[in-house]
């Protein structure tokens, strides 16, 4: 994973995103989902290949019970 390859989104129950650092419990209990995405690079097999390889995987995960 590249040093951009993780990137962690916040998000409300509107749907907004939220600004890191969510340092409080104020700031936390805003939380509604979050939104994962990794990307991989490597180098690709083939040496007459010059762009590596990339993958991209993301997902958003939905608070079941959020905090109040």
């Amino acid at each position: 994973v590249p040093p951009d390859g993780f990137l962690l989104s916040y998000f409300d129950r509107y749907g907004e995103e939220l600004s890191p650092p969510l340092v409080t419990p104020e700031e936390r209990a805003e939380v509604h989902s979050v939104r994962i995405e990794v990307i991989t690079r490597k180098a690709h097999p083939d040496p007459t290949q010059l762009e590596p390889l990339e993958s991209e995987f993301s997902s958003t995960v939905f608070l079941v019970s959020p905090p109040r």
